[in-house]
């Protein structure tokens, strides 16, 4: 994914689910800001390990939280990243939740929050898997008030690897919520 990453000097990142925090260190050093955020007490740490072993730590702060919990409501992200689990089923540990996601409800719920953190022509880019009914994360986009297009596609043996940029359509639509 990060190859397909169009980060600009002075942009501000949110790297959602940052795991390990290998996309907020690859953004980091063009972006000059980047907040990290994970579920995974765990990930956090090994994220802020690895941030401060590539120097980054001036650039890229490390929060632990459930999606936007972290933010203050007033922050605004020219590039958000987000690499959704994408497995059904209902998370049971911290771990489980890089890997489930029971109906698409995180998804859902991501779209339609991250439009109140997003800059005017700011854009969401997600990774996704062909295996795990992207139409349906498609749809869902679109019915929260998001534009996708699709940027980037890596077959393996088993799926494709899917990289997504999502736009608002419109400042009207996107106040829109659904259930």
């Amino acid at each position: 994914m990060a190859k397909h990453i169009n980060v600009k000097p002075g942009d501000i990142v949110l790297d959602m689910g940052t795991g390990s925090g290998i996309q907020a260190i690859t953004v980091g050093l063009t972006a000059s800001k980047v907040i990290a955020i994970d579920i995974n007490p765990e990930a956090v740490q090994y994220a802020k390990d690895n941030v401060k072993a590539n120097g980054l730590d001036k650039v890229v702060s490390v929060l632990e939280g459930d999606l936007f919990s972290p933010l203050k409501g007033t922050q605004r992200f020219d590039v958000i990243l987000f690499t959704p689990p994408y497995m059904e089923g209902k998370p049971k540990t911290y771990f489980d939740h890089a890997l489930f996601d029971s109906d698409k409800e995180l998804v859902s719920r991501f779209f339609r929050e991250a439009g109140d953190y997003l800059t005017p022509d700011g854009y969401v880019q997600m990774l996704y898997s062909s295996i795990a009914n992207p139409e349906k994360v498609l749809e869902l986009s679109r019915l929260s008030g998001w534009n996708s297009n699709l940027v980037a596609r890596e077959q393996t043996y088993m799926e494709a690897f899917l990289i997504y940029r999502f736009t608002l359509q419109s400042s009207e639509i996107a106040n829109l919520h659904y259930p």
